[in-house]
């Protein structure tokens, strides 16, 4: 009876491993199919997204007319330097815009925010107002 135990227990942690080793090709395949899928473009007046494979779909965000610019990170994500940025905007199509997948969030979201304030800056537009 114990034999049976110890080779069952066995066979258990093969399938374990078997599990995480396909969550983990998983993973990994969503990732490179977000970096070919998905394009984000920043220039000194448009945010320009850019998603599809076989169709591409492109939209543009006015710099001026996003809001709000806030990155996330889980924990994991801060071991990598990587995370999300969300983008809430004025605009019709993407008044709150996800980015995922970010390399150097923080930087990324922060060099968004400045050209956003240069930009209303420079057209005499009140930030705080907004």
């Amino acid at each position: 009876v114990s034999m049976l135990k110890v080779k069952s227990l066995g066979e258990n942690w093969k399938i374990v491993l078997l599990v995480l080793a396909v969550l983990w090709v998983g993973l990994v395949l969503m990732y490179f199919y977000r970096k070919l899928n998905v394009r984000y473009q920043l220039t000194t007046q448009r945010f320009i997204h850019r998603s599809g494979i076989l169709t591409r779909v492109s939209n543009r965000i006015e710099v001026i007319d996003i809001d709000d610019v806030t990155y996330h990170q889980g924990l994991i994500e801060r071991m990598f330097n990587v995370g999300s940025v969300q983008l809430v905007s004025s605009d019709r199509t993407h008044p709150e815009l996800w980015l995922r997948g970010i390399d150097n969030v923080k930087e990324v979201a922060d060099q968004i925010d400045d050209l956003r304030r240069k930009e209303r800056r420079r057209r005499g537009l009140h930030i705080e107002s907004i």
